[in-house]
């Protein structure tokens, strides 16, 4: 029992880090120190629905980002915390609706601690940033060898009269450790995530 309690006061600690507001922008590099050297478990976008093509997204649909997490660290995820931010070139693009949801692969007994969604300035304009925590007090955690779409972010539509701007989504920081991280058995892990992305808008019935 005590050696529960201390894992929960450790594991809860990591949900602390989702409670602050991500600032730092996107300039085309990783910002929170996640490199492609790691390969004890990562985070990737693994889809995009309402794209245009494979660089670009159309107006006038929603958009949805898809996120596979792949731990092949050798241990289960007993917590973990990521945040994303999805905002435009020089703020130039407004959306109404920013929102994130865990995916059904993510069972309730993995994480019976909790699992969280926590949005900041959601509403298109500036920096939109959703945090995702989660974890476990007595449940399984997410088991070594799991790789499968554990998140989503929703954003837009997006109007056709901002045909041609374009939109950045990136993994972010939180203070007050800034941390993208996993907790295992085995020790704190920050996973990999596979790089900022840049999409233009575009309205396909454009001329």
């Amino acid at each position: 029992m005590l050696k529960n309690y201390f894992m929960f006061i450790r594991l809860f600690s990591i949900i602390i880090i989702c409670l602050g507001l991500a600032v730092v922008s996107c300039d085309g590099e990783d910002d929170n120190g996640t490199g492609s050297e790691n390969s004890s478990g990562q985070i990737s976008l693994a889809q995009v629905d309402g794209l245009y093509n494979d660089t670009s997204i159309q107006t006038g649909v929603p958009i949805t980002f898809s996120f596979r997490l792949n731990n092949n660290t050798g241990s289960a995820i007993n917590g973990l915390t990521h945040g994303f931010k999805v905002y435009s070139y020089q703020n130039a693009v407004l959306w109404d609706t920013t929102v994130g949801e865990v995916s059904e692969t993510i069972a309730g007994d993995m994480f019976d601690g909790g699992f969280f969604i926590v949005p900041f300035s959601t509403n298109g304009s500036n920096v939109d940033t959703i945090g995702f925590g989660g974890f476990k007090l007595l449940g399984t955690g997410i088991p070594d060898g799991f790789n499968d779409i554990a998140f989503t972010i929703r954003i837009g539509p997006i109007d056709a009269a901002y045909h041609g701007q374009r939109i950045c989504l990136d993994s972010s920081f939180y203070p007050p450790g800034g941390a993208w991280l996993w907790s295992t058995e085995d020790g704190s892990i920050i996973p990999d995530w596979d790089g900022a992305r840049w999409f233009r808008i575009v309205d396909p019935t454009a001329k």
